[in-house]
């Protein structure tokens, strides 16, 4: 191969991971319970710069197979005293009925990283 053709590709390579944000969507703290609304938090690692504000974070809640009513599904940033780390808190007004309680959270505006987490109740 050509070394102009290498160094062209390192170059590109280069400036998309100089392009690319680093999130780490961390641990969740809470718990399902059959009879009662979610209520959980997951601690988010964020850039240097970065706000809550402009993650965009979604969620998905699924009781079982069956996703909830995305309009009962609230998601909040809350800052830290930590820095350049978030909270995202997850509650849903619809009460836990089924034993296993799955949460698809998405974060990111233009570029997503996504993480599922499996509860069982």
């Amino acid at each position: 191969m050509p070394t102009s053709i290498i160094r062209l590709l390192g170059l590109t390579l280069l400036l998309a991971a100089l392009e690319s944000q680093a999130l780490t969507l961390g641990r969740m703290r809470g718990a399902a319970l059959i009879g009662q609304g979610l209520d959980v938090t997951i601690q988010v690692q964020t850039d240097p710069g970065e706000g809550p504000s402009s993650l965009c974070f979604e969620a998905e809640v699924f009781h079982a197979d069956a996703r909830q009513d995305p309009s009962r599904v609230q998601v909040n940033a809350e800052p830290t005293q930590a820095p350049q780390t978030v909270n995202v808190r997850i509650q849903s007004s619809i009460v836990v009925d089924e034993p296993v309680v799955t949460i698809y959270l998405r974060a990111g505006c233009t570029q997503k990283t996504s993480r599922r987490y499996v509860m069982l109740a």
